[in-house]
């Protein structure tokens, strides 16, 4: 139960979703993905998960997302974390699944803290700004803009 969780604290915590879109098997992302792209290696590995493209097969899935996985993608860590859980392509595997969960929360965690971040020093500029155009004043009004 508590590896559901982290996976669905995961899904909650990014802005976006992990990616749905399934990009189909095609030769230029077999040699994509064998030359490193991790990219690739990703979404070769969801061509396999759905069948998209190319016979589905788990075992060649589970083959690509941990590559991409041991690589940083925080989608592939996730759907690798998924294929533990569920005995896809893998011997179930509780432990392991919950280790690739947190890897990705952790990364995500990581990558909203640096656009918070971001965000922080934009709105302190902006408020920097605002107070140098209004002569000082935070509260006279912009005029014209």
């Amino acid at each position: 139960m508590k590896q559901l969780l982290v996976g669905l604290l995961v899904g909650l915590i990014t802005t976006s979703g992990w990616s749905k879109d399934v990009v189909p098997y095609s030769l230029e992302l077999v040699k994509k993905a064998e030359s490193g792209d991790v990219v690739a290696q990703y979404h070769l590995g969801r061509s396999y998960d759905k069948g998209k493209g190319v016979a589905q097969d788990y075992k060649e899935a589970v083959k690509w997302y941990k590559k991409a996985a041991e690589d940083g993608s925080a989608d592939a860590q996730n759907n690798l974390g998924s294929c533990y859980e569920t005995g896809e392509g893998v011997v179930k595997d509780v432990k392991e699944a919950v280790k690739w969960y947190t890897k990705a929360a952790e990364q995500v965690m990581r990558m909203h803290k640096i656009i918070l971040d971001g965000a922080t020093r934009a709105g302190k500029e902006s408020a920097k700004m605002i107070r140098q155009l209004s002569n000082g004043s935070p509260r006279q009004p912009l005029r014209g803009m």
